[in-house]
């Protein structure tokens, strides 16, 4: 005679099993969506950090190509002209930053002598028509120097006629 509320081994042993497999495949499918998350949000970072960060392909490459811009030519064929070349990385960036930077409108046709080791901005700049400013903020090379008065006075007293020599002898 068999007890009505008892369970035997195989009974067990067989809800287990479906048990764990269950939990086995829930275990392996949250795992394969938590990598998928992981590397979109890190493909995302990537494509900001191109975006908002100014790189080139190569920082020693000086290999020059001419780059040939025709004037009904719109910025996602210029970056896939680019692309092609080599000159940049990635084209979706280089449409994302003359999008970002209002550009579109203001790339000028022409021929273009462009190197890999120029920036996405420096080439933007150069198919805008748009002279880089340097460190200093100047926008080219030459020191200008103010002096109004064509004063002398290097001993710092405030004397504009006297020499540094002279100074001493108040």
């Amino acid at each position: 005679m068999r007890n009505k509320g008892r369970i035997d081994g195989y009974d067990l042993a067989e809800k287990g099993l479906s048990a764990v497999i269950y939990y086995g495949i829930e275990i392996i499918f949250d795992v394969v969506v938590i990598l998928i998350m992981i590397k979109g949000f890190s493909m995302s970072y990537n494509f900001a950090y191109e975006v908002f960060a100014d790189s080139c392909v190569s920082n020693t490459s000086e290999v020059t190509k001419i780059i040939t811009v025709k004037p009904d030519t719109d910025a996602s064929e210029i970056a896939d002209m680019l692309y092609d070349e080599g000159l940049i990385g990635n084209k979706y960036v280089f449409r994302a930053k003359v999008k970002i930077g209002e550009y579109s409108g203001k790339i000028k046709s022409g021929d273009y002598a462009l190197k890999k080791s120029m920036t996405y901005n420096e080439i933007i700049n150069t198919l805008c028509g748009i002279e880089e400013e340097s460190e200093d903020g100047s926008k080219d090379s030459e020191i200008k120097v103010d002096n109004p008065t064509n004063a002398t006075d290097v001993s710092g007293t405030g004397d504009e006629g006297a020499t540094a020599g002279d100074a001493s002898t108040e």
